[in-house]
């Protein structure tokens, strides 16, 4: 499908070839990462859609328990995959001591573990590896295995220290083969028109203003700015407080009640709807001010995601939020411009 029918900052994110979404945990990085794959396989893409070690819930959505670095297609468009800093070691290992025998050996061993898990860095060092590697990957033709590969990133911390980490190996390390693929890797991510960062958040104080100032770390000192900001679970904006005063007079009066005994008998159904509406109306004026503080403070695209009254994200509501984004050609409201 072409992209002109696309939301347009939308399709400008999935034109890059490397997304790392991220994000404070539980803000809805694993929906929206799952959403912007569903959107870029409408739009005709190859998608790897990747999880680092911390993670599991795509594996899980697709009923896979165990994923690993080798893609899994789940769909037309879509592979899944996954970090694992033992299977990389090993890999690195077994690729650089010629003799099987002896670097079974190695990763046999329980000193192996022990670097596995104790090193500093190690993790960050083997993630950003994969995910050069799978980048890298062509077909006979030349074409990119993946057009676009999605990262599901770990929760902030630990992403920054992802990204951190090319800029501390080229200082410590200085010359030598390593430094130059390690170079290369850095020029992959500090290239604007490969790589892009995209932010979620909830509409709430704690997780809006670490985002701010995620932002201004990805910019100032990591040198990859991020490129869209997605604001996650939004209230729909329904009632006013006119409204809500007005409906709890019209249903209390006693001609409404005349009106709705024959349908509602008990008066706590009643309350419970009203309840409901004067709830969905404090949420919306709460979001509203984060929306408006959001705007203001940053200066990519701002996407708002609208909240699911559900517990329980599925498949068919992420592709709905994706169906917002992708709409076929000559859909009444869409095209370029749109």
């Amino acid at each position: 499908m072409p992209t002109e029918y696309m939301h347009k900052e939308i399709a400008q994110l999935l034109s890059r070839r490397l997304i790392f979404v991220m994000g404070k945990g539980g803000t809805g990085k694993t929906t929206l990462s799952l959403s912007l794959a569903f959107a870029a396989e409408k739009a005709g893409k190859r998608v790897l859609l990747a999880e680092t070690e911390e993670g599991t819930a795509i594996g899980r959505i697709f009923g896979q328990t165990e994923i690993n670095e080798t893609p899994i297609p789940v769909s037309d468009g879509i592979s899944i995959a996954r970090v694992l800093l033992k299977a990389e070691m090993a890999a690195y290992t077994h690729f650089h001591i010629k003799s099987g025998f002896i670097a079974k050996r190695i990763t046999g061993s329980r000193l192996f573990d022990y670097l596995a898990t104790a090193t500093p860095g190690l993790k960050e060092v083997m993630t950003l590896g994969r995910l050069w590697r799978w980048e890298a990957d062509r077909q006979e033709s030349g074409r990119p295995v993946y057009d676009i590969i999605i990262v599901d990133s770990p929760a902030t911390g630990h992403v920054l220290s992802l990204l951190r980490l090319p800029k501390t190996l080229i200082r410590m390390i200085r010359v030598g083969p390593l430094v130059s693929q390690v170079k290369q890797l850095d020029a992959l991510l500090k290239d604007p028109d490969r790589t892009a960062l995209a932010l979620v958040s909830l509409p709430e104080e704690l997780p809006v203003k670490e985002s701010v100032e995620l932002m201004g770390i990805a910019r100032d000192e990591i040198r990859v700015p991020v490129r869209m900001f997605f604001l996650n679970g939004v209230y729909p904006d329904i009632f006013s407080s006119r409204n809500v005063e007005n409906a709890h007079g019209m249903i209390f009066s006693e001609e409404g009640l005349g009106r709705l005994r024959a349908s509602v008998s008990h008066r706590k159904a009643l309350d419970a709807v009203v309840a409901a509406a004067r709830h969905q109306y404090t949420r919306r004026e709460i979001h509203e001010k984060y929306i408006d503080y959001i705007h203001r403070a940053v200066s990519c695209p701002v996407v708002e995601i609208p909240f699911f009254y559900t517990n329980d994200m599925a498949v068919g509501d992420m592709r709905q939020i994706a169906d917002q984004w992708v709409a076929p050609p000559g859909a009444p409201g869409e095209g370029p411009d749109a």
